[in-house]
C-alpha cells in the first residue's frame, strides 16, 4: 500500500558538513512525500507525485510543515526505565539509580528489552536519529544496534568508559582496567588500509568513506578503505611486482604474513572503493566497469568468493607495484577489538573511478588532506596523523616517491592516567 503525505515539506539532501547549506536543503510550498511499505520512496513536489501515484491514499496536511525526522544529538539509553526518579544531588541520584539500572544491562536480554522500548519511545515522538551512551557492556551495545537496525534508525553509540571512583567496580572498564591488570588486551588482526589518491588543482586528494553508525569499531568515523587479512589471502595468487619477500622486508614480516597483507589491500580496495589494482602483467590495469564486475565485488565483500578464485578466473595478476607501504599502526591495548594495521598508498589507476559500493560506510568523498583536517570530519588518531603528512606533499607522485625511503616502525598509542583524566600517548618514528 502507497500513501502520499501532502502539504509544504523540508528536506535534506546532502552533508552540509561537506557542502554549503543553502545546496543541502530542499523546500516545497506544496511538496509531496511518497510512503511504500513503510518506507520514504520519495520527497518532491506534491502535484508531480500525487500524478505518478494515482493509487496512493492521500492525506492532505494543507500548509502544515512536514519534516524529516528528529534527531537526538544527546541521550543514555540504559537510563530510559529511570526517567523523571527523584535526587537530592546528582551522586544521590546516580548511586541511587543510575548506577543500579545500568549494571542490569550485563544481562543481554534486560538490554534488548530496554532498547526495545528506548527505541520505540524514540519514533513515537518523531526521533529517528540519535545518538546515545550505552555502558560498558558489549551485550548492551549490540542489543542497541540491534534494535536500531530493526526499526531502520540511524544511530550512533558504543561502549562507555566510566573509569571515576564515583561508578562502582561493575560499572569500570578500559583504560583504567586495563592499566590496573584487570582485564588482558585481546590480540590484534592483521589488517590492510589503502590510502587512494589522485591529483587535483589544489594538489593529492585522498578517498576518504565515513563508517556507518551502526559499525562496531570506528562508527561515524572516516577512515580509508580497509580491513583485516583473510586466511584466503594467504594462497597461490598470481603477481606482478615486488615479491612477498620483498615486501616482509618491507613491511618487518614473514613472506607468507606480507603476501596476505598486499593481498588484503587489493581485496579491500576492491571490495570498499571499487578499484582493482590488477592486471594481465605489469604493464596493465583491467577495466572493471560492468555488472559482471560488480558480481564479483559484492561476492568478495560477501565471502563467498576470494581474491584468488576472481583473478584466477579472469587471468589477472595482483599489481603489487601499484601499492607502497606508508605507516604501520596497532590498536591501543585497552580497546576491546584490536588491529595490527599496514597503511598503504596508491594511486588512482587511470580508467578506474572510486565508487559508493561498501556497506559498512554511509558516505564517501575525495577530500583535499587539509580539507579534512580542518572540516568537522571524525578522525581517528591513525587517519588524522597519515592525513597530516599527506597535506605537506604536492603530488601522488611526491607521495609515492616518499613512501620509498619512509622509515616504518609499528606505532602503539597508550593510555596514560594524569590525575583523574586519561590520555593517549604516542610515539611518532
Amino acid at each position: 500500500m502507497s500513501i502520499l503525505l501532502l502539504g509544504q515539506t523540508l528536506a535534506f539532501t546532502a552533508d552540509p558538513f561537506l557542502h554549503p547549506w543553502e545546496d543541502c536543503v530542499a523546500h516545497h510550498a506544496r511538496g509531496g512525500v511518497l510512503i511504500e511499505g513503510g518506507r520514504i520512496a520519495a520527497v518532491g513536489d506534491g502535484a508531480t507525485l500525487e500524478q505518478d501515484n494515482p493509487a496512493a491514499e492521500v492525506w492532505d496536511y494543507g500548509s502544515d510543515l512536514i519534516l524529516p525526522g528528529f534527531v537526538d544529538a544527546h541521550m543514555h539509553y540504559p537510563q530510559t526505565g529511570i526517567v523523571a526518579s527523584w535526587g537530592k544531588r546528582l551522586i544521590d541520584w546516580l548511586n541511587t539509580y543510575t548506577f543500579p539500572e545500568e549494571m542490569r544491562l550485563s544481562d543481554p536480554a534486560y538490554a534488548r528489552e530496554v532498547a526495545d522500548w528506548t527505541l520505540d519511545l524514540a519514533l513515537l515522538h518523531g526521533t529517528t536519529t540519535l545518538c546515545s551512551f550505552c555502558t560498558i557492556h558489549e551485550g548492551g551495545v549490540d542489543a542497541f544496534f540491534e534494535a536500531a537496525a530493526a526499526r531502520g534508525m540511524r544511530v550512533a553509540a558504543g561502549r562507555t568508559c566510566m573509569d571515576r571512583d564515583t561508578a562502582p567496580p561493575g560499572l569500570r572498564d578500559s583504560a583504567q582496567a586495563y592499566s590496573s591488570e584487570q582485564r588482558e588486551a585481546v590480540g590484534a588482526k592483521d589488517a590492510a588500509t589503502v590510502v587512494l589518491m589522485r591529483d587535483a588543482p589544489g594538489g593529492v586528494e585522498c578517498y576518504l568513506m565515513r563508517r556507518r553508525p551502526s559499525m562496531a569499531f570506528a562508527a561515524g568515523m572516516y577512515v580509508f578503505p580497509g580491513g583485516g587479512v583473510d586466511l584466503r589471502d594467504t594462497g597461490d595468487v598470481a603477481w606482478v611486482g615486488p615479491s612477498a619477500a620483498e615486501w616482509g622486508e618491507r613491511l618487518s614480516c614473514a613472506p607468507e604474513p606480507a603476501q596476505a597483507l598486499v593481498c588484503a589491500a587489493v581485496r579491500e580496495t576492491f571490495e570498499e572503493a571499487g578499484v582493482l589494482l590488477a592486471g594481465t602483467d605489469g604493464d596493465s590495469v583491467v577495466d572493471v566497469a560492468g555488472a559482471d564486475w560488480e558480481a564479483d565485488r559484492a561476492a568478495l565483500a560477501q565471502g563467498s568468493s576470494s581474491l584468488h578464485d576472481v583473478l584466477e578466473r579472469r587471468g589477472l595478476s595482483v599489481r603489487s607495484d601499484l601499492l607502497a607501504a606508508w605507516t604501520h599502526w596497532i590498536t591501543p591495548a585497552f580497546e576491546p577489538r584490536r588491529y595490527d594495521t599496514r597503511f598503504f598508498v596508491a594511486a588512482l589507476p587511470e580508467g578506474q573511478r572510486a565508487r559508493d559500493v561498501s556497506t559498512e560506510s554511509d558516505l564517501v568523498a575525495w577530500m583535499a588532506p587539509a580539507d579534512a583536517l580542518a572540516g568537522e570530519v571524525a578522525l581517528m588518531p591513525p587517519t588524522r596523523v597519515t592525513l597530516t603528512e599527506l597535506a605537506q606533499r604536492r603530488s601522488v607522485a611526491e607521495v609515492l616517491q616518499a613512501a620509498q625511503t619512509r622509515r616504518i616502525a609499528a606505532i602503539e598509542p597508550r593510555a596514560v592516567r594524569d590525575g583523574e583524566a586519561w590520555w593517549l600517548e604516542v610515539d611518532l618514528p
